[in-house]
């Protein structure tokens, strides 16, 4: 998204993506994205680089829903969010809904922690 702050599903060069919905959407909690017919791949890989505690980039990877926000497919035979085995397909909060769409390709990635546990206990 352009300016994930604003609310409007926009990417640079002015169309809405998927992702770009999804930003939007994390800026306006209670927001609803209606899918058309469509396979949506997400193509670009997550960076490491870009991953601060639990927060990962939002224009990267996964899609990160961080609002409550409803994300209505258009049918699961013709609505598909596919990861493309590049990531999983989304980090969700518990009060995210989806429904009619097909859920794919999903890889999940383990990430290496910023620290080493050097042992100790108690």
């Amino acid at each position: 998204d352009a300016d994930p702050s604003d609310g409007q599903c926009r990417t640079a060069s002015g169309a809405c993506s998927l992702r770009a919905a999804v930003m939007a959407a994390n800026s306006r909690p209670g927001s609803t994205i209606a899918l058309p017919p469509g396979h949506y791949r997400l193509t670009i890989p997550p960076d490491p680089r870009l991953i601060v505690g639990d927060h990962p980039d939002p224009t990267t990877g996964d899609l990160n829903v961080d609002a409550p926000t409803t994300l209505r497919g258009s049918g699961t035979r013709t609505t598909v969010i596919d990861a493309t085995l590049l990531d999983r397909v989304s980090r969700l909060r518990a009060d995210t809904l989806m429904s009619d769409v097909t859920i794919t390709g999903g890889r999940a990635v383990q990430r290496e922690l910023p620290f080493t546990d050097t042992g100790g206990g108690g």
